[in-house]
């Protein structure tokens, strides 16, 4: 996730109105490549929050989405690729593993990110206590989230899925526990409270330390365990390995240098921990669909 300077990308673009719902009004542009949608039983009275729709999607590379005050909350998780995503004037470039909050009464818009391709789900919650749970939880001021429980989440979504075609009352329970649940882990990402302090002070010293070749054994002696154990920590707050953690890192950086910076590829690469610039070329591809030098033409200011 990377907060743009400014807002550039959206610049004189706005997409065609296709859809006013009471005070609420969708602008939509471009095409979506794939598209699936999971409709969830009708609210009922008694439920305070509710899972009402989930959608998967591929965009293709001019996709656009734009809403103004609707009464929802969308909770977007980027999978492949990457998004443009602006939310009352801040703008941000989410990427693969990131999580956009669209929140209600707001306007915020989607587009397809720097690599043209975006792979997505998206759950939509509603509901009487929406906006006071996501006030009491701290997440109502959050656009964006990194390092979320993507796997927990996913799970949950597997789960919301196979429920939505039972009427039942039992089930009608679940789907409304479940809502609760994906906020809570949202939550729990966004003030990081189940991360223990000597995991965080490992990774400001990945970050400080990007250029360096950072070997397990050396992360553990910082973080003051042993081997497994830290691969443990990064699977349980993570669900990533501590080398995917630095990879993401790494990517992330490098990409910010190249559309900031005027520095070659090659000392990209040694900036970011890399002594062969084949290497790192194969793998900011891998990440991000586009060659470094691709991406630096993207112009994208991060």
């Amino acid at each position: 996730m990377r907060k743009l300077i400014n807002s550039d990308v959206f610049a004189g673009l706005k997409p065609e109105i296709h859809k006013v719902d009471g005070a609420a009004k969708y602008y939509s542009s471009g095409e979506i490549k794939k598209y699936s949608v999971v409709i969830m039983p009708p609210r009922p009275e008694w439920s305070m929050l509710w899972s009402d729709t989930i959608y998967h999607q591929v965009l293709g590379e001019n996709f656009h989405h734009m809403r103004e005050d609707a009464n929802f909350l969308a909770i977007e998780y980027i999978k492949e690729g990457s998004v443009f995503f602006r939310q009352n004037g801040q703008a941000y470039l989410a990427e693969k593993g990131d999580v956009c909050l669209m929140h209600p009464g707001c306007v915020n818009e989607i587009m397809t990110g720097v690599n043209g391709h975006c792979a997505k789900s998206s759950v939509v919650i509603v509901g009487p206590s929406l906006r006071s749970m996501l006030e009491s939880s701290g997440l109502a001021k959050v656009d964006m989230l990194e390092s979320v429980d993507t796997g927990h989440f996913e799970t949950i979504l597997d789960i919301l899925e196979k429920l939505s075609h039972d009427l039942g009352d039992a089930a009608a329970l679940q789907l409304s526990c479940y809502a609760y649940e994906i906020i809570q882990i949202i939550a729990r990402n966004d003030k990081c409270q189940n991360i223990p302090d000597r995991l965080l002070e490992l990774l400001e010293f990945m970050k400080s330390n990007i250029e360096q070749k950072l070997t397990l054994d050396i992360m553990a002696e910082k973080c003051g365990c042993s081997v497994p154990h830290l691969i443990r920590l990064f699977k349980d707050n993570f669900n990533l390995s501590p080398y995917k953690m630095l990879s993401r890192m790494r990517m992330r950086e490098a990409a910010h240098l190249l559309v900031n910076k005027l520095l070659s590829v090659k000392e990209v690469a040694c900036h970011v921990g890399y002594q062969n610039q084949l290497n790192f070329s194969t793998e900011f591809k891998k990440y991000y669909q586009l060659s470094p030098k691709q991406y630096r033409k993207s112009k994208v200011i991060v």
